[in-house]
């Protein structure tokens, strides 16, 4: 609907047999269905053009179009090697049927480096710098190929230098297939991105653009190829070799930076680093960025170039492959924004639109305002009007498919229970291939069997289950933001137990069973049951006495109570804990 303003026919994927079974009209009707299905989707490939990538690698690798679809990149990789290698008088073996006699078949890939990085907020601008073809450079720097792979050393052989336990001859002795191809594909690569920058025409700058990121594709291919167990070349030495140069190369730099400049790298990965500049002005830290380009190309040189590739006004590292960052990149002088986000998830199927937008929004304040206190009282506010009822149902509604038969279905599911709820209300319900839409009303039932339907909730005024989805949808993915910038989980989730007080504790000296509960008790002893007196050092997984189904709270000498007071000092939580 949004990318062609059309869409689909109105059936539901339950209603296919009906209608396959059905009346002329019926029958018609599910006809156009399957007829603007298959219409849709060629569109949206010509739209998209989805299409072009394809049809540049089946030129690049000499494949058939459907063979570049239906297959992988070691297929377009070997097709590319075969014609290469044959004009040049190699014989490639055959494709491997067995490998258990190799002798390398139990040597272990090492993968890739990733710095340690400085967690938190950095509000200074970092410089992202990138190095070009990392793989493909280090294959042609350092001539690696299975034909230049020396297995032993020989006497009076010119080797190439290569920072790992595996030799090969230099280029003035024998120039490697792998190096010459490799030189072919990013030479043509930046032949295409020149003539990109350099023409207005709209069509070629379109079919260059495919045909630079399929020569990408394919160059990039090289390194996992060898070390494939099925493919042809599958040479472990090799891959290892790659993968060891690239860690060399970043510890290297990292090293360059902190031992020349008084900068501090704070992360790094795989064919990249990030450099915290001492600056906010984005002009003077491209400018450093710059200055870093040229210092380190200079002692990398002949064996791989790195170019500055944006610069991150803010920056929010969580961990490893995990961070998100306000970034600029310069484009004919003008500075272009955007959020690069990295293993950060703002969208799950199984979250409702309200954890989307929260999390979003709290990036955007810290990013762009780097305002810590505002980002927690957002997130304040926000479950001050879940619990007052002031929030959207449709932003609560949580989705999911019905992928089989109900009654194929093992355990109690919520929208599967949902289902056949509304089957008996009224006959009429998602079936197979649907999506069921619901969101988690209140009630003392297990959560499953709170689940309902939001046109339902609203007709009869249902309250939601603001616990749920505090506990539930909007704490879990804000925990480790809030926790990298200063606040204490238990800070957070002190928050949501705060905002749900006034409803959990309306008369404050509450009596169950004759057992008086105090407000909130400071901490506890154990466990205990309000109806039977049996103590717990931890919940039962049922949630209840499993004597007799009684209710469990906190117990701290003869008192007891609900509510354990959250700590909104700081706190101290340590690895183990978290």
């Amino acid at each position: 609907k949004a990318l062609l303003n059309d869409d689909k026919v109105n059936v539901s994927h339950s209603e296919i047999t009906t209608f396959w079974n059905g009346t002329d009209e019926q029958i018609n009707k599910l006809v156009r269905y399957a007829e603007k299905d298959a219409k849709l989707v060629l569109d949206l490939l010509k739209k998209m053009n989805f299409l072009d990538k394809f049809f540049e690698l089946s030129k690049v690798s000499g494949l058939i179009l459907q063979d570049c679809l239906d297959g992988g990149e070691a297929q377009r990789v070997e097709n590319l090697l075969l014609k290469e290698f044959n004009r040049n008088d190699f014989v490639l073996p055959c494709k491997p049927h067995d490998r258990e006699n190799d002798e390398n078949i139990n040597q272990e890939l090492k993968g890739a480096l990733v710095l340690e990085p400085i967690t938190g907020l950095h509000s200074d601008s970092v410089v992202y710098l990138d190095f070009k073809s990392m793989y493909p450079s280090i294959f042609i720097s350092y001539n690696i190929c299975p034909t230049t792979l020396l297995k032993e050393n020989i006497e009076g052989i010119e080797t190439s230098e290569v920072p790992f336990s595996t030799s090969f001859v230099s280029k003035s002795v024998k120039e490697g297939m792998m190096p010459k191809i490799l030189k072919m594909l990013i030479e043509e690569r930046d032949k295409s991105r020149a003539i990109i920058k350099k023409t207005a025409d709209v069509e070629t700058k379109r079919i260059l653009e495919a045909k630079q990121q399929a020569l990408k594709i394919m160059s990039n291919a090289f390194y996992g190829y060898t070390g494939y167990i099925r493919a042809r070349l599958y040479i472990i030495d090799i891959a290892n070799t790659i993968t060891g140069c690239g860690r060399y190369l970043i510890n290297r730099t990292k090293d360059i930076v902190e031992k020349e400049t008084s900068y501090k790298v704070v992360y790094g990965d795989t064919d990249s680093i990030m450099v915290k500049i001492d600056t906010n002005n984005l002009d003077t830290a491209f400018e450093k960025g710059v200055e870093l380009e040229r210092m380190i190309n200079k002692d990398l040189r002949d064996i791989v170039e790195i170019k500055i590739e944006k610069v991150f006004k803010t920056l929010l590292i969580l961990s490893k492959k995990r961070y998100v960052g306000l970034s600029f990149e310069k484009s004919q002088k003008e500075w272009k924004e955007e959020i690069v986000m990295k293993g950060i998830e703002t969208v799950r199927r199984d979250w409702c639109d309200l954890t989307t937008k929260t999390l979003y929004n709290v990036l955007n304040i810290l990013l762009k305002e780097q305002d810590e206190k505002k980002a927690f009282s957002y997130v304040k506010d926000i479950l001050t009007k879940l619990e007052k009822n002031q929030i959207p149902i449709e932003d609560l509604l949580i989705t999911k498919s019905i992928s089989k038969a109900i009654s194929s279905y093992k355990g109690v599911q919520p929208h599967i229970n949902l289902v056949k709820k509304m089957k008996k209300r009224d006959g009429t319900a998602p079936g197979v291939g649907d999506r069921v839409s619901y969101v988690i009303v209140k009630g003392l039932q297990i959560l499953s069997e709170r689940s309902e339907d939001p046109e339902y909730v609203k007709k009869n005024n249902i309250p939601i289950d603001a616990k749920y989805y505090v506990e539930n949808q909007i704490l879990p993915p804000l925990e480790r933001v809030f926790e990298v910038i200063g606040f204490s989980k238990m800070e957070l989730l002190g928050i949501g137990r705060q905002t749900l007080l006034k409803e959990i504790f309306k008369n404050n000296n509450s009596t169950t069973n004759g057992n008086h509960l105090e407000n909130s008790l400071p901490s506890y002893d154990n466990l205990s049951c309000l109806k039977c007196g049996k103590t717990y050092r931890r919940i039962p997984l049922i949630g209840k006495c499993i004597d007799c189904q009684g209710e469990i709270v906190f117990s701290q000498g003869e008192k007891k109570s609900r509510y354990i007071e959250p700590t909104l000092g700081e706190v101290t939580i340590s690895e183990n804990q978290v």
